[in-house]
């Protein structure tokens, strides 16, 4: 275990927390993107999850040489993303937690200030969703359409939830964060989802920044960073159910209202939560998993996000509601099997403004 730091004693207004597994090489590039942010009052918090590329010492090289104020965390034991995250957000003391993949930057000089600038704009603003552009595809993934407040509580929070899959550029209200500090989601690898929900359901009011914030997936010639896109593809077929952790999204959000009283409003907010999983989540992995994979591997997926393994252990819906969404699971993965990629490809963009439409 090594722990280095030259925090300031004054709060800082942005904690910039980044969980860390190799890509160290990455993680320099994008610590330069935040050494030349034009405001200054941020600390960057790492949480590194038992590395094995050598390169603790370049990175703290770059850190102690950088100016920034700075906590860095090198654990013995490897307990993946959920808890670097967490670990990450322990090692804060910021008013807000920006949270940020270890291969993700700043989009330019002047983004904290914008962020810094909307929220100040605002009341209470509690949670932060901000948009980013893909540097592989050059696509600009606009998961806020435009800069407003999105409501609170617990149907806001239901409703919204789809929008923090993607960690970076997601800031949270800091010691609202830290409170909520619990391990019951590790293996989920939706921390983040779990974190903001619950931010939002009790209360914190949500802002959308419309502008392009982030730098997804840095580039660094002769490298590439590990992805399920790049796994070796499975040499067996086989038609048995093929669990991943897409599948406790349910669990993540639930969690996340939980202090909501039982009653017809929560079993309506969380069948509001299944929903948009079965309409919008899970038939987007089948096509995307026929395309990496095979369709016997997504039928795998498949498999394992019936209602039954998923929903119903969960929350024990009326049948009336279970009916409902297994009748979408059903359709809705008739979708994800037959549709050809290249004509979803083609309505991608399209789909995706539907599916984030508020």
């Amino acid at each position: 275990m090594l722990k280095k730091s030259n925090k300031s004693n004054l709060r800082p207004y942005f904690s910039i927390c980044i969980p860390q597994y190799n890509r160290t090489d990455f993680l320099i590039k994008a610590l330069a993107t935040f050494k030349k942010q034009e405001f200054k009052d941020f600390e960057v918090c790492i949480y590194d999850d038992n590395s094995n590329d050598n390169g603790m010492d370049q990175l703290i090289h770059f850190l102690e040489r950088s100016n920034m104020n700075y906590s860095y965390f090198s654990s013995k034991t490897n307990g993946r993303y959920d808890v670097s995250l967490r670990g990450s957000i322990e090692l804060s003391s910021g008013k807000y937690v920006l949270l940020m993949g270890n291969d993700d930057g700043l989009m330019n000089s002047n983004t904290l200030k914008l962020i810094h600038n909307n929220i100040e704009n605002y009341v209470n603003v509690s949670v932060v969703v901000t948009n980013y552009i893909e540097l592989t595809t050059g696509k600009k993934v606009l998961r806020i359409p435009e800069t407003k407040s999105y409501g609170s509580g617990p149907i806001s929070a239901a409703s919204f939830f789809r929008n923090y899959a993607f960690v970076s550029g997601i800031v949270l209200e800091g010691d609202k964060a830290r409170e909520l500090s619990t391990d019951r989601l590790d293996g989920s690898e939706m921390y983040q989802m779990y974190l903001a929900t619950s931010i939002v359901s009790m209360g914190g009011k949500i802002l959308g920044i419309k502008d392009i914030c982030i730098q997804k997936d840095l580039q660094i010639e002769g490298q590439e960073v590990d992805s399920y896109q790049r796994h070796a593809k499975a040499n067996k077929c086989s038609l048995n159910a093929i669990k991943l952790p897409m599948s406790r999204i349910f669990e993540v959000i639930t969690a996340g209202i939980e202090s909501m009283p039982d009653g017809r409003k929560k079993e309506d907010c969380l069948f509001l939560i299944a929903q948009q999983l079965y309409k919008y989540t899970y038939p987007y992995w089948i096509i995307e998993y026929r395309r990496v994979q095979s369709w016997c591997y997504s039928f795998g997926i498949y498999r394992a996000l019936n209602p039954s393994n998923v929903i119903n252990n969960i929350y024990h819906f009326s049948v009336y509601n279970r009916f409902k969404l297994t009748k979408l699971y059903f359709l809705r993965g008739i979708v994800g099997f037959l549709i050809p990629i290249f004509l979803f490809d083609k309505f991608r963009p399209f789909l995706f403004k539907i599916a984030k439409k508020q």
